[in-house]
């Protein structure tokens, strides 16, 4: 009987990304998908006076879970994208 390596290997790699998901609560393209920076999504904005600019307020564009300026989202843990061109942080300064 001969051995065959690569469904060897195939099976073992399937039995860890069962384990995986099962101990972190999500597959393992999920938790690299939430690793890819996206924009979040501005849900309001006010002007205060006070400070004379805009305040926003924003959630997470995967759970919508509503968040300060953070790089991962408390909830989901989500990557965040907060990088904004140099024309429109001009425009917002006006």
């Amino acid at each position: 009987m001969k051995f065959d390596f690569e469904k060897a290997v195939k099976s073992g790699v399937e039995q860890a990304m069962r384990e995986c998901e099962l101990t972190i609560g999500m597959t393992l393209k999920e938790a690299v998908e939430k690793q890819i920076p996206k924009k979040p999504i501005k849900i309001d904005e006010t002007y205060n006076p006070e400070r004379q600019e805009w305040d926003c307020d924003y959630e997470c564009p995967s759970c919508g879970n509503p968040y300060a300026d953070d790089s991962y989202c408390s909830c989901c843990g989500q990557a965040l994208d907060w990088w904004m061109p140099k024309e429109k942080q001009e425009e917002i300064k006006e």
